[in-house]
């Protein structure tokens, strides 16, 4: 049975992309996989071997203890095709392609462009460091087996630099349990589920919006505290907001089958103007509307489809407006439901990207 080693130094062990979606597939198409990431322990789900690492919590410590950490893990898996997913392990993977395996480097982010927006690099500093990075990642795809990217846009980044550079998109798994409920049976409620980080998603503006709404918002997802208790908390809204933190994926299910419509709002930055938002097709594939930022692929999905409203992402008056609209419509945005619904069980499902997957790990072993 051929080895398969997943690896990631920054994402949780049960990450909807690697998990969920890329180590399953494998599984169930006959690899023996193990996937390297944080956990309090050594254990097997799904058939899945997970061996457990410590994550720091600073993150210079994460990119040498957990890097050093999951180098001796893959070292004594010994697999014949390693899979990481962070930028932080191309030493590692270069270093696994030196001995002889097949190392693929799975690109979630446009890195490059994202450093423009991390807060805690100097703004003197990113644009030096976002040259670096782009060099580092071309030298590496020039060396590595293949790349694998979230997107199409940033697949063309890397093609030209590596024979194999295929974009396999986050779409949702249609077996997953989000099958839509009755909507009579939904709450007055709203859903934002995601990561969120103040710089590149409008969280600000959706606490804002919630002075004029009369339902409720469960926010889900990491959210610093600082951020929380010095710039939401204060804001009149938050009142009539459920922060949960982060949540499990039974978890996020439930949420999404209870809620009358998901948030999908992002700033137009360099890193979510070719997006593929996750978040919006997991919202379709539950059969609640979707309301996004006007961005040029989300108003190409929702208007095609009428699964949802487009919204300015930096005015609160045009969120609350929609999020009004789909509490007081109520058949209107049920109908909205179904066809998010009938274009993810058409379309943008899991099985079309899983082929993908199969196909470039049959390429490699030839």
């Amino acid at each position: 049975m051929i080895k398969v080693c997943h690896m990631t130094s920054v994402h949780s062990r049960q990450d909807t992309r690697i998990f969920v979606r890329q180590c399953r597939s494998l599984h169930k198409a006959g690899y023996d996989v193990t996937l390297i990431a944080e956990n309090d322990r050594d254990e097997v789900i799904e058939g899945i071997k997970i061996c457990g690492v410590d994550k720091e919590k600073k993150r210079l410590a994460r990119m040498a203890g957990t890097t050093r950490q999951i180098y001796k893990r893959a070292v004594e898996c010994d697999a014949d095709i390693y899979h990481f997913h962070d930028p932080e392990l191309i030493p590692l993977g270069m270093y696994l392609k030196q001995k002889g395996k097949k190392v693929v480097y799975d690109v979630h982010e446009d890195l490059p462009r994202d450093i423009y927006y991390k807060p805690w690099i100097p703004r003197h500093f990113r644009g030096p460091i976002s040259r670096l990075a782009e060099t580092i990642e071309a030298w590496a795809a020039k060396r590595l087996d293949a790349v694998i990217t979230s997107t199409p846009y940033i697949a063309e980044r890397f093609r030209g630099l590596t024979d194999l550079a295929v974009d396999i998109k986050n779409y949702p798994l249609l077996q997953e349990d989000i099958a839509p409920v009755e909507w009579n049976a939904k709450e007055e409620n709203i859903s934002y589920i995601s990561s969120i980080f103040i710089i590149e998603r409008a969280v600000r503006e959706v606490i804002k919006a919630m002075e004029s709404v009369e339902a409720g918002l469960t926010l889900a997802g990491r959210l610093e505290e600082s951020l929380r208790d010095k710039q939401l908390s204060e804001l009149p809204g938050w009142e009539k907001v459920s922060y949960l933190g982060w949540v499990d994926r039974g978890q996020v299910v439930e949420i999404m089958k209870k809620s009358r419509a998901g948030l999908s709002l992002y700033y137009p930055t360099a890193t979510y103007l070719y997006a593929i938002p996750t978040k919006m097709f997991e919202y379709m594939m539950a059969g609640i509307p979707v309301i996004a930022s006007n961005l040029p692929y989300e108003t190409e999905i929702i208007n095609k489809y009428r699964c949802g409203i487009c919204v300015d992402p930096y005015h609160p008056e045009q969120i609350a407006e929609a999020m009004n609209w789909v509490l007081n419509n109520p058949e209107q945005a049920e109908e909205m439901g179904r066809n998010g619904r009938y274009a993810i069980e058409n379309e943008f499902n899991w099985a079309t990207e899983e082929k993908k997957l199969l196909a470039l790990y049959n390429e490699l072993l030839r």
